[in-house]
């Protein structure tokens, strides 16, 4: 079931909404990072379970939006943050 967003569409450019939405990511990103490198295990695992978690949001986002530009932001900070954790 798609959620109307007539009103969100309203007079903002979809290339400010992508940016919105790649901030947005990062953002969380950042928070779920910092909160979970304070866990005994987990740290290690801290930043790609953010990417995850910034992913799976971004998903749910675009299906629930009827792709969103700003559920591809956070999708595509979420990917490509989690590529270049993985490359270094």
């Amino acid at each position: 079931m798609a959620v109307d967003t007539e009103l969100s569409r309203s007079g903002v450019s979809d290339v400010v909404r992508f940016v919105a939405g790649v901030i947005l990511g990062m953002a969380a990103i950042a928070v779920i990072w910092l909160v979970i490198s304070f866990v005994p295990v987990l740290w290690a695992f801290a930043l790609m379970i953010g990417c995850l978690c910034c992913i799976g949001a971004g998903v749910w986002g675009y299906r629930t939006f009827d792709g969103d530009p700003v559920a591809v932001g956070v999708i595509a900070i979420g990917i490509v943050v989690a590529a270049l954790s993985v490359a270094r």
